[in-house]
């Protein structure tokens, strides 16, 4: 079973290599996680080493509780009615039926093979306009039903639009239809034929099952339309598929380009020479793309060619590239700069960390959190932990606001508790990045010696609030940083400040993030004290559904969470009615609780079934009750 995490917001940047070290970014966040022995409340497995890490609160996430994911299905009825849709004389109805089995099928809400005869006796239709032809053609290709190629190719023979033909074509070149490869190379050797169709051709060749690639005559052709061709898109085009369907003896040939390619204004024909040798292993390719890399690596405009070379070496494991990092980490183009950071990543040196340091201050976002997550890895290497340090140190002393945020994130996750101090005077940063992220810092590395100043801090905050005094926007979240940092250290001098966050009053009922924290982090300082009184008011923030101004959900996820912890079971029987209703996160956390106070398991709730609401057609009465399931699945 598929399980999703509470408001878990990830953002995955796949790395463009394929089987190389991938960087993906998503925001999680290191954790200690309590595993139930049974139940509903699993924990969710540690980050793997590639995540990079951002400051996030843990209140919704230790412990780490896991819902099921709504399945997606649709009743026979809808793709009853698409097919009797597309059986009908309503060209807009068809339309309509085969853009639902589409997204139907490809979204994983059906199988729609089914539909397959009648979609192919849409396309026998002369009258049928092109647009319903091409939402036919787009289904038949989604649902892979390969033995509409007769059909798709007939049609294509008559001329029934560009737009067509990117749908057919594409589809009988996946299936690797033997027909088609003839029509593609006698459209790539005539005069005649529009430009378009001939840049179709090449991109469909491109995606031609591998056995389908050899043909010598479809390399004859390319090598010819390469060589002559006075179009930038056509060249490119083209060598990007000769270079997909060769994989040996185009060296020369992308010589010969690359010295052609020597005026400036020609570095299309460079870049051409590059796709050439992207399937190539050879050691003189190696060195050519060694070659074009060098040359072009001071010219700016030239970053194409460098990301196209740096990615193929790169893959390739060319160590040379190492000593083209210091100058490419350096680049105006974002994506070399990566290529520099994976390189240095891959090819670790003490002065490649000094690098990896001064790019926590890169001007994109995403580099310099590479960059952070390329030391973290580095880190693991017992000779280059100290150079990792000192990268961190040295970063977090200086002024960039880009840095310090950087910074802290690496010392924290290295448990360099030196930084602490450093950490400490950021809090009050005027950046909400910097603020932010050291007080999440100052959590990550719990040292006793700073949680009198962080309660100064907090108190100081929980007094503007009272007193109605306006706050920056970040320092609510850095109050919520503050709060988990104090109670999970158990820090007493806290209790006051914690009790006059856990009632649902103003002004503080408006600080939603910062009340959750503060909830969450009762339970730590309180645990196992089996404190009743504290509980039972607990247990009023979790019950709170049915007041004219219910409790916010996150904070009754935080009680839910605390009660288990502080072990009052007295109040395990309201916690067991909550847990029973199975209707959202706060009973999640409720149904953990009660596990820690009586050893009862409530059984996970079946995974919500969602059949979308946003069909064209639909059977009469599906409407109101697919738009039920929606609501009920949130």
């Amino acid at each position: 079973m598929k399980n999703c995490t509470p408001r878990q917001k990830n953002s995955d940047r796949s790395r463009r290599n394929p089987g190389r070290l991938a960087f993906a970014v998503a925001i999680v966040v290191f954790i200690p996680v309590e595993v139930c022995s049974t139940g509903i409340c699993r924990a969710q497995s540690a980050a793997t080493e590639n995540e990079i890490v951002e400051p996030q609160l843990l209140a919704l996430r230790d412990p780490e509780l896991l819902m099921s994911c709504p399945t997606r299905k649709l009743p026979d009825s809808f793709l009853t009615l698409w097919i009797e849709a597309l059986a009908g004389p309503e060209y807009e109805l068809k339309r309509d039926a085969a853009m639902s089995i589409t997204h139907a099928h490809r979204e994983g809400y059906r199988d729609c093979s089914a539909a397959t005869d009648a979609l192919m006796e849409s396309l026998n239709h002369e009258a049928t306009p092109r647009s319903v032809l091409v939402e036919v053609a787009r289904a038949l290709s989604t649902i892979e039903a390969k033995k509409s190629s007769t059909r798709l190719k007939a049609l294509l023979k008559k001329g029934r639009g560009t737009h067509f033909e990117l749908v057919a074509e594409t589809a009988l070149a996946r299936w690797g239809d033997a027909d088609m490869p003839a029509i593609w190379q006698e459209r790539l050797t005539s005069d005649d034929v529009p430009r378009h169709r001939r840049l179709l051709a090449l991109q469909a060749i491109t995606l031609l099952p591998e056995a389908m690639k050899s043909d010598t005559k479809l390399h004859s052709i390319l090598e010819t339309l390469v060589a002559s061709s006075h179009d930038p898109a056509m060249l490119l085009e083209a060598a990007r598929t000769l270079g997909n369907v060769k994989c040996e003896g185009l060296e020369p040939f992308a010589d010969r380009l690359v010295k052609f390619s020597s005026d400036e204004a020609s570095y299309t024909a460079m870049l051409a020479s590059v796709y050439l040798l992207l399937s190539h292993e050879s050691a003189s390719s190696q060195e050519l793309l060694l070659r074009i890399l060098t040359n072009s690596l001071t010219n700016p405009r030239r970053a194409p060619i460098v990301r196209a070379a740096w990615t193929r070496l790169l893959q390739r494991d060319v160590s040379e590239l190492a000593s083209l990092a210091p100058q490419a980490i350096q680049h105006s183009d974002a994506e070399v700069r990566r290529n520099a950071i994976e390189t240095l990543t891959d090819f670790p040196t003490d002065d490649g960390v000094a690098l990896l340091g001064i790019a926590l201050d890169d001007r994109h976002p995403d580099i310099r959190r590479v960059a952070r997550q390329a030391l973290l890895i580095l880190s693991r290497n017992e000779s280059l932990i100290w150079s990792v340090r000192q990268a961190g140190l040295a970063a977090i002393a200086r002024s960039s606001w880009r840095e310090q945020e950087q910074a802290i994130v690496l010392l924290a996750m290295l448990d360099h508790l030196d930084a602490a101090d450093r950490m400490l005077q950021l809090v009050s940063s005027p950046r909400a990045e910097v603020a932010v992220a050291a007080a999440w810092g100052l959590r990550k590395l719990n040292v006793k010696e700073t949680l009198a100043t962080l309660l100064t801090i907090a108190e100081r905050l929980d007094k503007q609030i009272e007193n109605g005094m306006s706050l920056q926007p970040h320092e609510p979240v850095v109050l919520a940083h503050i709060f988990e940092a104090i109670g999970l250290a158990k820090y007493e001098r806290s209790i006051l400040l914690f009790k006059r966050w856990i009632p649902k009053d103003e002004p503080r009922v408006n600080f939603e993030e910062a009340r959750t924290s503060a909830v969450w982090a009762t339970g730590w300082l309180f645990e196992g004290g089996n404190n009743v009184a504290l509980a039972q008011q607990l247990k009023a923030r979790l019950t709170d559904v049915g007041s004219l101004m219910p409790e916010s959900p996150t904070v009754r996820y935080a009680a839910g969470i605390a009660i288990g912890r502080i072990g009052a079971t007295e109040v395990a029987p309201d916690v067991r009615r909550i847990a029973l209703t199975k209707s959202g996160e706060p009973e999640l956390a409720a149904a953990w609780s009660l596990e820690r106070l009586t050893g009862e398991v409530v059984s996970p709730p079946e995974p919500a079934v969602v059949a979308g609401a946003h069909w064209n057609l639909l059977p009469i009465g599906s409407r109101r009750k697919s738009a039920t399931t929606e609501q009920k699945s949130r």
